[in-house]
């Protein structure tokens, strides 16, 4: 009777000792579930400013226009330039010539930025003022600075069919017409432009 109660007593010790620690349930697939979602962390969601803010310091593309004389539309087109640059995370400069500026020296400066590794493209801003050989300072330009287009190599490429720097203006146009669908091939189109910028290309 003694080591009866004495097998029982110690059965009943063992039955409360265990039942504290749970033993884990491999083959549970919800407590498998559980497991994992205590295991991995939720992931932050993405701030959208910080990204653009990261995305903006990345860039170190840097813009440098050239501007001869004081024509009104001009220096608003490169200040319109310069706000979408900044808008972007672009670097932009700005440099002003009196329209009495020596051509040479109009080339020069664009020489000295085809030089200049911090600077990505080169703007002329045109119309130039009357008396100026306008070809020969656009072809004074790096073509691969020359973000217009404007240059001999890069107009050819256009013509060919090649990869090069197109002008922005008559781009955004196919870019809009692509868009909305609009299919070109066997409409007769009119273009009220000839200029080396727009109508041509």
């Amino acid at each position: 009777k003694i080591l009866k109660k004495g097998a029982k007593t110690v059965q009943s010790a063992i039955k409360k000792k265990t039942a504290k620690k749970v033993p884990p349930q491999k083959n549970n697939p919800k407590m498998a579930i559980a497991e994992s979602k205590r295991a991995v962390p939720t992931p932050k969601k993405a701030d959208p400013k910080a990204t653009k803010k990261s995305t903006k310091e990345k860039i170190k593309a840097r813009l440098d226009a050239v501007i001869v004389g004081k024509n009104p539309a001009s220096k608003l087109y490169i200040e319109m330039k310069q706000k979408a640059c900044e808008k972007a995370g672009i670097n932009s400069a700005k440099h002003e010539l009196e329209e009495n500026t020596a051509e040479e020296k109009v080339i020069e400066l664009i020489q000295e930025l085809n030089a200049n590794p911090e600077v990505n493209g080169i703007l002329l801003q045109l119309p130039l003022p009357s008396g100026f050989n306008e070809e020969r300072i656009i072809e004074a330009i790096n073509p691969e600075k020359d973000i217009d287009g404007l240059t001999s190599k890069n107009l050819g490429k256009l013509f060919f069919n090649q990869e090069g720097i197109v002008s922005c203006t008559p781009k955004a146009i196919m870019k809009l017409l692509d868009s909305i669908r609009i299919e070109l091939e066997g409409k007769n189109v009119v273009i009220v432009n000839h200029s080396r910028i727009v109508g041509k290309p």
